[in-house]
């Protein structure tokens, strides 16, 4: 859905990829992430250290689970299913201003 909206999208199979996308490329401005991921990190993790590494990115995060506790204030959270315009309508909204 991000890239049929324009977005360049970098893709990662868990968090510690997705880890190493953020330390290789410095003009990423949204990390949109589920909370079950493969691996050690959940995506809830992910989003923490990203929260705290990089703090002008910006963080949507969905489940089908509840929303965890302790998630950076920042991060805005869609329960699945969720809209896909809704939360394209977001990431338009926490990056404006991003060049």
């Amino acid at each position: 859905m991000f890239l049929d909206a324009g977005y360049r999208v970098l893709d990662a199979g868990n968090a510690c990829e997705a880890l190493r996308l953020f330390e290789t490329n410095a003009d990423i401005d949204l990390l949109f992430t589920d909370i079950s991921m493969p691996g050690t990190k959940s995506g809830a993790d992910l989003a923490r250290i990203v929260a705290e590494r990089w703090p002008a990115v910006s963080i949507i995060m969905t489940s089908g689970r509840p929303r965890p506790d302790k998630l950076p204030p920042s991060m805005l959270f869609h329960p699945k299913p969720y809209e896909p315009t809704a939360v394209l309508q977001q990431a338009e909204t926490m990056t404006r201003g991003h060049a």
